[in-house]
């Protein structure tokens, strides 16, 4: 029985495999075009007269820009592919149209200015194009992950039994967080649910992130059971 089902994925696999082998390699013309422009985009060597924005735009006019440079926005059945010229062209559309974020006088709150190696980092993992969701597909992304959790661990003083994972920013860490106080504060709710059980209730910093109250809707726990805690003058919980 285990051979037979073996001859039927090889014969299942074989037309797959052949499509695959046949296929023609991949040119990336169109990355490789773009990847001057995307280094130099933003780069500011005289900020008194470059613009932070170069062209301020209503939603109508970019919707314009990009009809003008032959590639719209809107996505309509029917439309032809574009060819790489086109995306060329979108893209410095697309340029034109950003806030330069390397730009010194760009002051936003939470982010600005670019750091070289973070920047590389992000190419590395789009050039390499896998998932941490398993050794076999990412062993070096795998790795990695696991030193970064062991670090952190070790900076809050978990000890070298502590797990985790990377998440893809501080609303969803938050979520995950709050997914698994209530499971550690009431374990048979992966089975009954969250209907049936006792009332939870989140205590969070009067100065916590909105991010705390949507994470208890999706959780079950409503908006009534998230109770802020007032803060002292140095941001510490004080009940």
């Amino acid at each position: 029985m285990h051979a037979f089902h073996a001859l039927r994925r090889a014969a299942l696999a074989a037309p797959l495999l052949a499509r695959a082998l046949s296929a023609p390699p991949s040119s990336l013309s169109l990355t490789r075009s773009l990847a001057p422009k995307l280094l130099d985009f933003g780069e500011v060597h005289e900020p008194t007269s470059t613009r932070v924005l170069e062209t301020f735009a209503t939603p109508e006019e970019i919707y314009a820009a990009f009809a003008d440079a032959g590639v719209d926005v809107e996505l309509r059945d029917g439309d032809a592919p574009q060819d790489a010229a086109a995306l060329e062209r979108a893209c410095g559309v697309t340029l034109s149209h950003s806030v330069r974020t390397r730009h010194p006088l760009f002051l936003n709150q939470l982010y600005g200015g670019v750091d070289d190696a973070s920047l590389a980092g992000e190419w590395l993992v789009a050039a390499a194009n896998t998932n941490a969701h398993t050794f076999e597909v990412a062993p070096v992304f795998t790795v990695v992950e696991r030193a970064v959790i062991a670090r952190v661990a070790a900076l809050a003083g978990w000890g070298a039994g502590a797990d985790g994972l990377t998440t893809p920013g501080g609303s969803t860490s938050n979520l995950y967080g709050l997914h698994l106080a209530a499971h550690k504060a009431d374990p048979n709710r992966r089975s009954r649910g969250a209907a049936g059980g006792p009332t939870l209730v989140a205590f969070v910093s009067g100065d916590s992130h909105y991010s705390f109250k949507k994470s208890c809707r999706v959780l079950g726990l409503g908006d009534d059971n998230v109770i802020a805690v007032p803060t002292d003058a140095e941001g510490r919980m004080r009940g």
